[in-house]
C-alpha cells in the first residue's frame, strides 16, 4: 500500500498528527482564495513534484500525476515488486486501473486561463492527452512497464472504490493476476474550488479555524472540504500473494 494524503509522503512528524486525531486541513496555499467564501482545503503539505517527474515536464501534467507516481512507487515497494525485473509475460497479466473523480481537471483548467488570457506560446502542447482522464493510469503503465489492462474509473466521489471493484472482477475472472490499484485527485484550484462553491456544498464556516472543517459526523455539519490526495495498493488472489511471500494487509 502506498498513499499520499493531506498528511504529506515521508513527512513522518505530520503523519504522526494525522494518527494522532490533528486535522491537515488548512488555508489554501497553492492559489490565493481570499476573494472566495472557502478558503480551506486539504493539501499535501511541502510534496515534492520534482521528485517525481522532471522539471521540463511539469508544465505538461497535472499535480495529480507526482501524487499517483509517488503512492504507486510506495505501493509496489511495499508490495516487494520490482517491475522491471519482472518477465514480459507477468508484466501482461499485471493491470493499472485508478479511480479519479477529476483526474488532470486542474491542469486543464490552466489551459483554459492562458488561453483566454492570450498566453497561447504558454499553453502546454499536450494540452489534450493530458486532459484526457485516461491518461493518469497510462503514465503509470508507461512509468513501470506494466502490460495488462489500463483503465481509470471516474464515478465522482466513489471512483476509487469502483476501481478496486472493478480490478476485483478482473482478477476473479482470470484477465489479470495483479492491478494497481487505488485513486488519485488534486482538485484544489481556482475554478474547480469556485464550481463547489456555486454548489453550495462545501463548509464556509471555519476560514479562521481550518482544522476544525472536516466534520463528517457533526449534527451542526454545512458542508465538506474539498482535498488532493493519492493512495494504491497491489490487489492478487490471496494464494498467488502467499506463494510470493507478500505481506498481506
Amino acid at each position: 500500500m502506498g498513499a499520499v494524503s493531506p498528511n504529506g509522503v515521508g513527512n513522518v512528524a505530520f503523519g504522526d498528527a494525522i494518527l494522532a486525531g490533528k486535522s491537515g486541513v488548512r488555508r489554501i496555499t497553492q492559489f490565493d482564495p481570499s476573494e472566495i467564501p472557502v478558503q480551506i482545503a486539504g493539501e499535501v503539505p511541502a510534496f515534492d513534484e520534482l521528485a517525481w517527474v522532471e522539471k521540463r515536464e511539469r508544465k505538461h501534467v497535472s499535480r495529480v500525476l507526482p501524487l499517483a507516481l509517488a503512492a504507486a512507487t510506495e505501493a509496489l515497494q511495499t508490495a516487494g515488486i520490482e517491475p522491471i525485473s519482472m518477465p514480459l509475460a507477468e508484466k501482461q497479466r499485471f493491470g493499472v486501473i485508478l479511480g479519479s473523480g477529476g483526474g488532470s481537471q486542474e491542469f486543464t483548467e490552466e489551459q483554459y486561463r492562458l488561453f483566454f488570457h492570450q498566453q497561447y506560446k504558454s499553453m502546454s502542447l499536450f494540452c489534450v492527452p493530458t486532459g484526457v482522464m485516461g491518461t493518469l493510469s497510462s503514465e503509470l503503465s508507461v512509468r513501470f512497464g506494466l502490460r495488462g489492462a489500463s483503465h481509470v474509473v471516474t464515478t465522482g466521489c466513489t471512483s476509487s472504490t469502483d476501481a478496486f471493484g472493478y480490478s476485483l472482477r478482473q482478477i476473479r475472472s482470470g484477465r489479470l493476476d495483479m492491478v494497481l490499484s487505488g485513486g488519485a485527485d488534486a482538485p484544489i484550484a481556482l475554478g474547480i474550488v469556485k464550481g463547489f462553491i456555486l454548489m453550495k456544498i462545501l463548509t464556509d464556516s471555519w476560514n479562521a479555524q481550518p482544522e476544525r472543517g472536516s466534520r463528517p459526523f457533526s449534527v451542526n455539519r454545512d458542508g465538506f472540504v474539498l482535498a488532493e490526495g493519492a493512495w494504491m495498493f497491489v490487489l492478487e488472489e490471496y494464494e498467488h500473494a502467499r506463494r510470493r511471500g507478500a505481506h498481506i494487509y
